[in-house]
């Protein structure tokens, strides 16, 4: 569920922001006239400075990669599909059987979130 600021002063919900020291709301329940423009602008202010990480990141990703370095897994670290059935071959073995993940989870000592869980 996504609240705006404007769906809470159509509900007349009334929140006060303790770093602007603002109300969404005057005494006497209406929307304050100033709030919109301050809002818009902080809008704005968190949006630019979203862009600059993201170029920063990317920028300093790029200049990582022309040094030479590399991003992602190492090579190696993903198991072929036979290494997975010899790791995983008493969870495969249960799952044959019929039992339930969670029973399986506790009597192999591995997550439900497994991936071999996930393939069957």
């Amino acid at each position: 569920m996504c609240v705006t600021v404007r769906d809470l002063v159509n509900c007349h919900i009334n929140v006060f922001f303790q770093k602007e020291q603002m109300h969404l709301l005057d005494n006497n329940g209406k929307p304050s006239l100033f709030n919109p423009i301050l809002i818009a602008t902080l809008s704005t202010c968190a949006e630019m400075e979203r862009e600059n990480i993201q170029y920063r990141l990317n920028s300093g990703r790029r200049v990582y990669i022309e040094k030479g370095g590399q991003l992602g897994r190492k090579k190696g670290c993903i198991k072929s599909h036979e290494q997975k059935e010899e790791q995983y071959k008493d969870v495969l073995a249960y799952l044959g059987k019929g039992y339930k993940i969670a029973d399986i989870a506790k009597l192999t000592g591995t997550s439900t979130s497994t991936r071999e869980f996930q393939i069957r």
